[in-house]
Parts: structure tokens; sequence; C-alpha cells
């Protein structure tokens, strides 16, 4: 079982990520449970990749791969502990391209 561990910015206590530690490595996730990062030994060193690019991954494309194994480019629109809202291909306004998935999301997203 990975137990985890938030990860806040000490200005005003936002939530930035989580560290889960599993066999003694400890591995930098997102707010929603996708990995941001190699896992490590080092508790400190994976705190500071969520740092460094928790909420600022948000920005960024990732990679969305549905149920039948299709990859696709994904912008997130929302995110939180308990799901993730996102938008595949480019931002425009098609609300069929739109869609919820549940946190943690697995193997679904991944940074590109």
């Amino acid at each position: 079982m990975t137990l985890k561990h938030e990860v806040r910015r000490e200005s005003d206590d936002e939530l930035l990520g989580f560290v889960g530690v599993e066999d003694e490595q400890w591995t930098p996730t997102t707010v929603f449970g996708a990995p941001l990062g190699a896992a490590t030994a080092d508790r400190d060193a994976a705190e500071d990749v969520v740092r460094s690019s928790g909420l600022a991954s948000l920005a960024e494309p990732w990679d969305y791969t549905d149920a039948d194994g299709t990859v696709q480019r994904a912008h997130i629109l929302e995110a939180s502990t308990t799901h993730v809202t996102l938008m595949v291909g480019d931002y425009f306004p098609d609300p069929t391209t739109r869609f919820t998935i549940a946190a943690p999301v697995g193997d679904a997203l991944r940074r590109r």
C-alpha cells in the first residue's frame, strides 16, 4: 500500500501535490495522482519536485490514454484530489472533447 503525504506551499497553505512512499521510494505526484517525476529514496527531493512543478504542470499539455489504448494530447481544465477535467485536442470550445475522470488517474494521464 502506498502512503501519501500532502505537499503545501508555506505562504498560503495551497495544496501543490503529494509524495507517495512505497518500498522506501518517494514518488512526487499531482493533486490528482499523476506522477511528476521518478521515484527517489530522498523524500526532500520528491517534495522539491512537487513544489517546483506541481501547479505549473497543470498548464502543460498531457497525454491521455483512453480505454482502447489510444493516446491523445490533453489539456487540464480543472484538477482536484477527486477528479480531473480534460479537453483533448486543441483549445477550441468543443464540448464533445471535454470530460472528467476520477482521481487517482493511474496510467490514464501522463506528462508529455
